[in-house]
């Protein structure tokens, strides 16, 4: 490369640094790491595109707080009010006593020190405190506890209080679900994003745009292309037809009658190709869109194909056509 050229690329040196320290300076490791995502740039380059890097920290702690609601409600539905009510108090006594105790505060118990009235609501701000719950009944395994000990907070002079938590345990072990509930919950990352998190996210969407962009460049010098390259350019030229000609191209385009075979084994790109061929349909005219596919028989997920996408387009429709199935 030409030292115009070096000097361009070096103003990402901070981001590499940002990214090479998380990697204990492992270039190989970043090297594979950025390659890893480029068969699915056509999922995260309009987010990246969209969003300056500094603000997409907001957008992954929503989502994260999203999903953490999303599953502690669906926690509300698997226990019942008594179990998630013991729950809530066990863990807030387990957690005093460790405080008591002089023990570090550390592990998920330590937020439900902060609540007298401990309680275990749906919203992501009591994450920790349902966290703390998952560690009293699981192992680092994910398998139920046989016993607590003093370490958990349960002091060998307090009976009563191991007492309640064998009734609990064995209560929520007879719930269909409960198992797996408490080991997503446990799974699940913290929702609020500190800042030199946001510093690496920032980093990573830097260096991922310009590794697409550099693959955009490879593919151009010897004449290449991959799936995903041939599929966003489609997408952009149908899209790109604004004008008297492109409106004239787009009609010769335009089909009658579409039939997607193997639809379980598309992709969103593949998807979204298909809304855009179907843009303009209206309900009264004649035309057709036949889907094809079996969900138990999807076998391209390297080809970024989702089983999800197949069950929520039969449910949802692609773009204004809403669909009828047929078994």
């Amino acid at each position: 490369p030409d030292r115009e050229g070096d000097g361009h690329e070096q103003q990402f040196q901070p981001d590499a640094d940002v990214l090479l320290r998380r990697l204990d300076n492992n270039w190989n490791q970043a090297e594979q790491l950025l390659a890893d995502l480029l068969p699915w740039r056509n999922r995260w380059q309009p987010v990246l595109l969209e969003y300056r890097p500094e603000d997409l920290a907001d957008r992954v702690a929503a989502s994260l707080a999203r999903i953490a609601r999303e599953t502690l409600a669906a926690a509300h539905r698997v226990f019942t009010a008594q179990q998630v009510a013991e729950a809530a108090s066990l863990a807030s006594a387990s957690a005093q006593n460790r405080r008591d105790a002089g023990q570090p505060a550390e592990g998920a118990s330590w937020p439900m020190w902060l609540r007298p009235e401990a309680s275990l609501s749906a919203t992501a701000a009591d994450l920790g405190a349902w966290q703390a719950v998952a560690d009293l009944a699981l192992k680092a395994d994910g398998e139920p506890r046989q016993k607590v000990d003093v370490k958990l907070g349960f002091p060998p002079t307090d009976k009563a209080l191991k007492q309640r938590w064998q009734q609990w345990h064995q209560q929520w072990q007879q719930q269909a679900g409960a198992l797996q509930m408490l080991r997503d919950i446990a799974a699940l990352p913290p929702v609020v994003i500190d800042a030199q998190e946001r510093a690496a996210l920032a980093a990573l969407a830097r260096l991922m745009l310009l590794t697409a962009a550099q693959l955009k460049l490879v593919f151009r010098a010897h004449a290449l292309v991959d799936h995903s390259e041939v599929s966003a350019v489609a997408r952009q030229a149908l899209r790109g037809m604004d004008g008297p000609t492109d409106q004239s191209i787009r009609q010769t385009l335009r089909v009658q009658h579409l039939l997607v075979d193997e639809f379980q084994d598309t992709s969103p790109e593949q998807v979204e190709l298909v809304q855009d061929l179907i843009e303009g349909w209206d309900a009264g005219e004649e035309r057709s869109l036949f889907l094809v596919g079996d969900p138990m028989q999807s076998i391209y997920l390297f080809r970024n194909s989702e089983v999800g996408l197949f069950l929520r387009t039969r449910e949802q429709g692609i773009g204004d056509i809403r669909l009828q199935a047929r078994h």
